[in-house]
């Protein structure tokens, strides 16, 4: 009995050759189409490359605009906020600017090393690493050339899925420099296995805060370990309180913070004060001028006046707080809060501070006692290098972010 259709092996030794044949082509067509399919499902996820003017990029901070392509930022805690999506590694492509060799030592007129800390879905991605002259950050630019873009891996063997990722600046712009130089760093766009970038989970943060201050707030020396010939090694912003106090409250926010600045005169020499830096988009870019319209914080934090020693006492000292209060509350508007701050690591600067508050009251500016003595007694956790620790640290944030409210 034959089926019809069938072929019968035994009729033609030509019939019986195609019997064998068809099925050995179908199965190599077969092969051929699974492996091109596998060929362009790689090509087309692999390198994506995502600029920095990407409509899903999200940057919180001041950042220097003016080429849209190549955004430049040096102020602590400035962040470059994204999801990915269908990606298991990623890096970051960045540039700085080096008005020398980076230099490590101590109080030095040179470009400095700059850390960086990444946040996955909320989680800090920090380890201690020798060769990044750090001990709480994901990277940093040692090793850097000057303008010279480098490629910095910040996650891998990410799981399946989304991912919320934030790239958090922990330097201050430059430490304790006499003479500021340029040392900024410049964002030129994000490298990706596979998949796509998307903007955050979440929208921006509603409420804003301005800080301003010295190493106080920077968070120097907060990690409270032995100098190994870097001073951005013995800091985190990521654990200063401004940041840990905006975490608490949900808030997105500014900071200008420098070691050894003050509002009139700085500890360690140099003419360029905090007041002056202020009013740039990157702080050691003195042709930069920042646009306060771009951004506008629903209160300021100052707490200057440590580094200014014995002229905290001066005229000078009270007329150049009163006018930043007043040139305060004139670009950010009649709803702004000023929390005016002393202590923890000298109070001899209190009384100028409570007679700015009570000049800025008087002028209808809602301004405010930021108390921060009393934090360094030891009840709240070590001094280090006669500042905060982290966990002092956390104890101030947690109480400024209890007066804030």
């Amino acid at each position: 009995l034959k089926l019809q259709g069938s072929i019968d092996p035994t009729a033609s030794p030509c019939a019986f050759s195609l019997f064998l044949i068809v099925p050995s082509i179908m199965l190599l067509l077969s092969v051929i189409l699974t492996l091109a399919a596998e060929f362009l499902t790689a090509v087309c996820q692999a390198d994506v490359v995502i600029s920095p003017n990407d409509p899903a990029l999200r940057y919180v901070g001041r950042f220097d605009d003016t080429e849209v392509d190549a955004p430049r930022f040096d102020m602590n805690g400035c962040e470059i906020q994204f999801q990915v999506q269908g990606a298991s590694s990623l890096s970051v492509k960045l540039s700085q600017r080096l008005a020398t060799p980076i230099h490590l030592a101590d109080n030095p007129t040179t470009s400095q090393i700059q850390h960086f800390l990444v946040f996955v879905d909320g989680t800090a991605q920090a380890r201690s690493n020798p060769s990044l002259t750090c001990a709480y950050c994901t990277f940093g630019t040692k090793g850097a050339a000057n303008d010279t873009i480098h490629e910095y891996v910040i996650a891998t063997n990410l799981t399946e899925g989304d991912h919320n990722i934030r790239v958090v600046k922990t330097t201050e712009p430059e430490w304790n420099d006499a003479s500021p130089t340029q040392n900024w760093v410049t964002f030129h766009g994000l490298w990706l296995n596979a998949g796509s970038v998307q903007p955050m989970s979440f929208p921006p943060r509603s409420r804003r805060i301005e800080f301003i201050g010295d190493s106080i707030t920077a968070g120097y020396c907060n990690l409270c370990r032995d100098y190994n010939g870097s001073n951005a090694a013995l800091e985190s912003y990521a654990l200063s309180w401004p940041f840990l106090m905006c975490e608490q409250l949900d808030a997105e926010c500014h900071t200008l913070a420098w070691s050894g600045m003050g509002l009139v005169r700085n500890c360690c020499g140099g003419s360029t004060h905090v007041p002056k830096v202020w009013e740039r988009s990157v702080a050691t870019d003195d042709h930069s001028a920042w646009n306060f319209s771009r951004w506008t914080p629903d209160a300021v934090v100052i707490n200057l006046g440590t580094n200014d020693g014995t002229y905290a006492q001066s005229d000078d000292y009270l007329r150049a707080y009163i006018e930043l209060a007043h040139q305060s509350f004139s670009r950010y508007g009649e709803s702004l809060n000023l929390f005016l701050a002393c202590g923890p690591m000298s109070e001899t600067y209190c009384a100028q501070v409570q007679k700015v508050i009570d000049n800025a009251t008087a002028s209808g500016i809602k301004a405010h006692f930021l108390d921060q003595r009393g934090f360094l007694n030891g009840t709240y956790g070590p001094a280090c290098c006669g500042h905060p620790s982290a966990q002092v640290d956390r104890a101030i944030a947690t109480s400024g972010a209890d007066f804030v409210g």
